[in-house]
């Protein structure tokens, strides 16, 4: 598997500059994640302002989910041994010492055509993943993603 202390988090950031906000303001990537979510399916904040633009069928479509589905297929890409990513693993250990530019654009052509959605959608999602991959290691964000999905589910009573 690549390392994660190869990934250059400046050559990120100049690819997503979304990511300039994990730094330079109070998000951690969760928080950006969801927030991208919405932006790259033109959901965000700023939708609101352009309310004319946007077909009356268009205002009642939620917005999906990529921003979980692309944290849950990276995390079965670096976490597990699923074999549905044995091809891309091979890949990126062929080139785990090489540009950074590489491991997001491998990896975000592969999920966007498993998620079916555009590649200037994933793109960014994945950048986010990928940031806390290099600043935590991939042993502590799996962990990380572990100790949220526990979080996450419903108590059963």
């Amino acid at each position: 598997m690549f390392d994660p202390r190869q990934i250059d988090t400046k050559l990120l950031i100049e690819e997503v500059p979304y990511l300039s906000m994990i730094e330079m303001q109070d998000y951690d990537w969760d928080n950006l994640g969801e927030m991208l979510n919405l932006h790259v399916q033109g959901a965000g904040p700023r939708a609101a302002l352009k309310r004319d633009e946007w077909a009356d069928s268009h205002l009642h479509v939620r917005p999906k989910d990529y921003w979980s589905s692309v944290k849950a297929e990276v995390f079965t890409l670096l976490c597990t041994d699923d074999a549905k990513y044995s091809d891309l693993r091979d890949r990126l250990s062929k080139h785990s010492d090489t540009a950074t530019l590489y491991i997001l654009s491998t990896i975000s052509v592969w999920l966007s055509s498993r998620l079916g959605a555009s590649l200037a959608m994933i793109t960014p999602l994945v950048g986010t993943v990928l940031y806390a991959v290099a600043k935590l290691g991939v042993a502590g964000w799996c962990d990380h993603e572990r100790q949220h999905a526990k979080r996450s589910k419903p108590s059963s009573r």
